[in-house]
C-alpha cells in the first residue's frame, strides 16, 4: 500500500513536473515576444524622438524667420513713416514756393504796371 501511495505520489510529481515545464516554455515564449516587442517600441521611441527634434528644428527656424519677417515690416513700417513725413515735407516747401512765386509773379505785374 504504501508502495503505491509513494507511485502515486511520484506520478503527480513527474504529471506536476511536466505542467510546470509547459508553464515555463509558454513563459518563455511570452518573454521572447515581449522583448520583441520591446524592441519594437524602442524602434518607434527613436524614430519618435527624430521627429520631434526635427519638429523642434522647424519650429526654432519658423520663430528666426518670424523675427525676423516682424524686423523687416518694422523697418518697412519707418521707411513709410520717413518717406510720408518727407512727403508732406516736399509738399510744405513746394507751398512755399508757390506763394513765393505768386509773390513775385504780382510784383513783375506792379512793375510792368509802373513802367
Amino acid at each position: 500500500k504504501r508502495l503505491k501511495m509513494l507511485q502515486k505520489s511520484h506520478d503527480d510529481i513527474r504529471i506536476e513536473n511536466v505542467s510546470l515545464s509547459d508553464m515555463k516554455t509558454d513563459l518563455e515564449l511570452k518573454l521572447n515576444q515581449l522583448e520583441e516587442e520591446t524592441k519594437i517600441v524602442k524602434q518607434v521611441m527613436t524614430k519618435f524622438e527624430m521627429e520631434k527634434e526635427e519638429i523642434k528644428s522647424a519650429l526654432e527656424k519658423s520663430e528666426c524667420d518670424r523675427k525676423e519677417l516682424q524686423e523687416s515690416i518694422s523697418k518697412h513700417c519707418e521707411e513709410k513713416e520717413a518717406a510720408l513725413n518727407l512727403n508732406s515735407e516736399i509738399e510744405r516747401i513746394g507751398s512755399e514756393l508757390r506763394d513765393i512765386n505768386t509773390s513775385l509773379l504780382q510784383k513783375v505785374d506792379l512793375n510792368n504796371q509802373e513802367l
